[in-house]
């Protein structure tokens, strides 16, 4: 009878039935890299995230780390004494909600560590976590009732030599000048709480982060994706997530929500996103993708009421609103559809691949910055209805070298042509309001500007450049896209085919040059 227990007990160890406290394991993290783990209780299946003798993670792993909730069916709830300790290259690290504890120098000597986000389970901090992070930048903590705890425990200065020694330091040798992100209400908390206001002038009120994204969560359980989130490769917004056991349905954007995320590459938007919020007196700001310069394109949930997209970029449902163009779209050519009345501020910044641009007539207006940062971008044709240009509509826009404004813009606002190299500027309308010496910015005395001769004194008054009057403009030797109404022989629309008979307004290309249809 003994010999056969022992038999079956080697029987069972081998396939993993049992586990014992100590065991170490390696899992996966969300972004492929192997991670240590030690079994705290096989019983209760709970593990740990590393320690000094078992490090987390190499010391040679760079960029982002998620800990993961739960590795191999084992739930984590600790992170060990310096687990990730010398990890030099590690800039962003997000622990799981579930963690209640983070033992003394867990991350002590991450050089390049800019983000932490401290999730709302965590009751238990050790001392001097963040030891030597000299480059510290952000502490998100979900935590809504802080605890006290030790004045060192948020220190980036290194301890005395022996024995930890913190009542011998003096206060200004404890600090960190990292921010410090908290929930909303919650701020008076944290400046009370004994070593949580180390962070005392750099307390801010902010969004959970639920999955990699930072949300601003209501009491009617509606969630608003907020502004500066990064993120890596395509997304996928989703309709509802998950904090403290409740639900809730992602029905917004912030204004700014993904501003000049350079890695992001494409994003689907779900049919709960009902509308892109801003501060007030900012109506005009509806692109939350501005300035990400990898964006490809923007895909919208069919079933979505208040949005669409055609061809990646974002408008309104009803396509008379164009909110954004991806930065990181490739075609050179674009045709904005005849539905648009309105282009949001900064819609087609920073494309570094449009060369031309044709706008119909239905647009009445264009918001600030809409092509700024367009180095490519060399013709675009204004609409007959446009009244005004608004600030830095054409700033840093590298090739553009001519421009025709449109006889109803009345109006110019600051710095539109700032940092732009046009040479000719042909301006067909007259003035409804005085011009303001701000909007020729950096232009200089090179620029021939074309107005009518009721206007030449009006401009001299704000531009010391040549201003000649309309009758004298030559268009012949301009360097810009021909325009013409009929005569299509030898055209192709932007696909390759041929153009009809009397092609609609638009882009084409008609023997080898690219041509506007008027």
């Amino acid at each position: 009878m003994r010999h056969f227990l022992i038999i079956t007990s080697i029987l069972l160890y081998p396939f993993g039935v049992w586990g014992e406290n100590g065991d170490v394991f390696v899992a996966q993290t969300s972004e492929g890299c192997p991670m240590t783990f030690i079994v705290v209780s096989e019983h209760e299946k709970i593990a740990c995230v590393g320690n000094e003798v078992d490090p987390a993670i190499d010391i040679e792993t760079n960029g982002r780390i998620t800990i993961p909730a739960d590795a191999n069916g084992y739930k984590v709830t600790k992170i060990g004494t310096r687990a990730f300790a010398q990890c030099k290259h590690v800039e962003e690290i997000e622990i799981p909600e579930g963690v209640k504890s983070i033992d003394a120098q867990a991350f002590a000597w991450c050089a390049e560590l800019k983000s932490v986000t401290i999730p709302s389970t965590v009751t238990d901090f050790g001392l001097w976590i963040f030891l030597e992070c000299r480059r510290l930048q952000s502490v998100y903590s979900a935590i809504h009732s802080p605890l006290p705890v030790s004045l060192v425990t948020f220190s980036v200065n290194s301890p005395p030599l022996q024995g930890n020694g913190t009542d011998d330091l003096a206060p200004d040798e404890l600090y960190n000048f990292a921010t410090l992100y908290v929930p909303t209400r919650c701020k008076e908390k944290y400046q009370e709480a004994d070593g949580w206001n180390l962070f005392r002038y750099n307390i801010v009120e902010a969004e959970p982060k639920i999955d990699g994204l930072r949300y601003a969560l209501r009491k009617d359980y509606t969630a608003m994706v907020a502004n500066d989130n990064q993120w890596e490769g395509e997304l996928d917004i989703p309709e509802q997530v998950t904090f403290n056991g409740e639900v809730y349905t992602v029905n917004s954007l912030e204004w700014l929500a993904f501003r000049s995320c350079e890695t992001l590459t494409k994003v689907r938007i779900p049919k709960t996103i009902a509308s892109i919020e801003h501060y007030a007196g900012w109506e005009d700001c509806k692109n939350p993708f501005a300035n990400c310069t990898a964006l490809a394109s923007i895909e919208v949930d069919e079933e979505n009421p208040w949005m669409c997209s055609a061809d990646g970029v974002l408008f309104n449902k009803e396509k008379t609103r164009l909110y954004c163009y991806p930065s990181g779209a490739t075609r050179e050519s674009y045709n904005i559809p005849e539905s648009v009345e309105w282009i949001g501020m900064s819609a087609f910044s920073h494309n570094p691949y449009l060369t031309d641009v044709y706008m119909p007539n239905s647009v009445t207006r264009m918001c600030g910055s809409a092509f700024s940062g367009c180095k490519r971008l060399s013709s675009i044709r204004l609409p007959e209805s446009l009244g005004y240009i608004d600030a830095y509509t054409f700033e840093n826009c590298e090739n553009l070298h001519f421009l025709e404004i449109p006889a109803k813009v009345g109006g110019f606002a600051e710095s539109v042509f700032r940092w732009s190299p046009i040479k000719t500027l042909i301006i067909r309308g007259t003035f409804s309001e005085e011009l303001r010496k701000d909007t020729f910015y950096s232009m200089d005395d090179e620029v021939v500007v074309y107005v009518q001769k009721t206007e030449v004194e009006k401009l001299q008054k704000v531009f010391s450049g040549t201003i000649l009057p309309l009758e004298e403009y030559d268009a012949s030797d301009m360097n810009r896209p021909t325009t013409y109404a009929d005569e299509p022989s030898n055209t192709y629309d932007l696909t390759g085919r041929p153009a009809a008979e009397h092609p609609a307004k638009g882009i084409y290309i008609r023997d080898g040059r690219k041509v506007v249809v008027w």
